[in-house]
Formats: structure tokens, sequence, C-alpha cells
């Protein structure tokens, strides 16, 4: 599906959005990084995250299953993975996996 033009995506912003973009257009953000050695590091790492990632999702001869979780399990499993580095997805597979290990 093609994405739709900017025009349009712009309307659909709510007022909190429209302050954020307003202010980075602003140049009102300020970098967490002290230098740019500490900004590629973290760079590296977010790379090296993703790419993890995806290679999690390339598994020969995968098959996909579905799970009913609540809402509130499913933030935490967001918010450990996004500490990780990683997706929710590969968060719970690496869990799978870890615990099939100890299982042992």
């Amino acid at each position: 599906m093609k994405p739709k033009p900017i025009s349009e995506q712009m309307k659909t912003l709510d007022k909190q959005e429209l302050e954020m973009l307003e202010s980075v257009e602003n140049y009102e953000w300020i970098s967490n990084y002290s230098s740019l050695d500490q900004f590629e590091k973290r760079k590296r790492e977010l790379s090296f995250a993703a790419h993890n990632s995806i290679a999690h999702h390339i598994i020969k001869d995968a098959v996909n299953i579905s799970i009913n979780i609540n809402r509130k399990e499913l933030n935490l499993i967001e918010e450990l993975a996004l500490k990780e580095g990683v997706s929710y997805e590969t968060w719970i597979l690496n869990s799978i996996y870890k615990s099939m290990r100890y299982a042992r």
C-alpha cells in the first residue's frame, strides 16, 4: 500500500504531536550525547540490536503461532524488550529459548 502524502498525514496529527513537531523544527531539542564518540557507540549498539532482531525472524522452517495475552502483561514485555534493544516478539522468542535451555 502506497503511503499517503505528507500533507494528508499532517491532518491526522493531534495537538500534542503538532506541538512536538513544531519544537523539533525550532531546534528546541538537545542531544543526550556529550560527544560524537558516545553517539556513534550508541548507534552501533542499536544497529546490532536491530540486526539481531531481524536475524531471529529469519529462521529456517519457522512456524507462526498466536497467543492471547492481556494488555498489562504485553506492556511489561514491551518495556523489558525496549531495555534490551529488541522487539517484543524477539524478546518473547528469546525467553522461550532460555526456558527451554533451563528445562533440559
